[in-house]
């Protein structure tokens, strides 16, 4: 099975992937942070097996931001990162953007700010 390009462009930027149960969101293992991979071949046979699979925020400096109501999006659009052309894709209550930060990135893993979430790591 190949990957599509998203994930393989994802991979290239140092973005690891963490296996998911199948048909839930769930990571699985109980230190499944640790287990994240890399390796194309060992997420396709993942794929392949019926498992989904999630992005480990914070590899590859690659964070989430998302929002869950209209308030989230408000803030979002002051900041400009509505305007940005990134990877996006809707949830069941809200929308989820890509970024990826240059630099060293801050210790926290998650931080709310005016109706907006930030997953870091």
């Amino acid at each position: 099975m190949n990957l599509d390009q998203d994930i393989m462009a994802l991979l290239e930027h140092g973005a690891a992937v963490v296996r998911v149960a199948k048909h839930d969101k769930r990571p699985l293992g109980n230190a499944w942070n640790t287990l994240a991979t890399t390796i194309a071949d060992v997420i396709a046979d993942w794929l392949h097996e019926g498992y989904n699979v999630g992005l480990l925020c914070g590899s590859g400096n690659i964070i989430d931001v998302e929002f869950d109501d209209v308030s989230g999006r408000e803030h979002l659009a002051c900041l400009g990162l509505l305007d940005i052309e990134t990877p996006t894709w809707a949830s069941g209550r809200g929308e989820h953007r890509l970024f990826r930060l240059e630099g060293a990135l801050p210790p926290c893993g998650w931080r709310k700010i005016g109706g907006a979430e930030i997953r870091i790591g």
